[in-house]
């Protein structure tokens, strides 16, 4: 995916599954948490990350909605690792 920051916000190639271009747009929590909010065609996603132990873990919660109706809810736990 080709990407980049521009200001508070991402612009995507593409979104996941799709072909479609785009804009998230991206809200700091805190030092630690940051909120991406995405919409295209008829999906609406939110996604909370948060950064652990100096970004050694990360927590990231996945909420989309198509059509208004709530589909999909994924929690991922990530662990940074180096070779």
């Amino acid at each position: 995916m080709h990407a980049f920051l521009k200001g508070h916000q991402l612009k995507r190639g593409n979104f996941y599954l799709s072909n479609e271009e785009g804009i998230s747009n991206i809200k700091q929590v805190d030092e630690h948490e940051m909120i991406f909010e995405s919409s295209y065609k008829d999906w609406y996603i939110l996604e909370h990350t948060r950064l652990i132990d100096s970004d050694n873990y990360r927590f990231r919660v996945i909420y989309s909605w198509n059509k208004d109706k709530l589909k999909i809810v994924e929690n991922h736990h990530e662990i940074k690792i180096i070779k």
